[in-house]
């Protein structure tokens, strides 16, 4: 097995092609979810959260995913990857940190942080940096819309976490 084959496939990867490994890292993020979080949320702060519920969450979300990643993927344009790169920071790179700071101020493992840590940031940035490189991402608006998008995941965990009005 050649062990530099994938750092070189990733190396030469760019945007538009780069930017379907969000999709890819979300899917194998929701396989390790999908045995035990719907009763980790509901044991420690999300009573009554059902499978059912995680199945419509993640479906909304990775349908929405795979729309921008297609917008981003087929029309590379300064506001397709703006659009794309909210929805990233906000799915994915936010969701990571959501994932270490409950296992952090729980004590007990979240599932879905192995793939947080060993696939969500690494593609963030992957994605981001290709982003950057190709001139899609300029600095002046990437930094708000990654504030918006934390505001964006934090009221979504709670509507569909801590709270039982609102959720899907």
């Amino acid at each position: 097995m050649n062990v530099e084959a994938i750092p070189r496939f990733l190396r030469g990867l760019s945007y538009r092609q780069a930017v379907w490994l969000g999709p890819v890292a979300y899917a194998i993020h929701i396989l390790e979810e999908a045995q035990n979080f719907a009763a980790w949320a509901s044991a420690h702060f999300a009573k009554g959260f059902t499978t059912a519920q995680f199945v419509k969450n993640n479906l909304i979300i990775m349908g929405i995913l795979v729309a921008l990643t297609a917008l981003a993927s087929l029309y590379p344009r300064r506001w397709t990857a703006l659009i794309h790169f909210f929805q990233l920071s906000a799915g994915i790179l936010h969701n990571a940190l959501f994932h270490m700071a409950a296992t952090a101020y729980l004590g007990v493992y979240s599932p879905g942080l192995l793939s947080a840590i060993l696939l969500y940031i690494p593609v963030f940035y992957l994605i981001t940096a290709r982003g950057y490189r190709a001139g899609l991402l300029p600095n002046f608006a990437s930094i708000p819309l990654f504030l918006l998008a934390g505001m964006a995941h934090a009221n979504f965990v709670y509507t569909q976490l801590l709270t039982t009005a609102h959720r899907l």
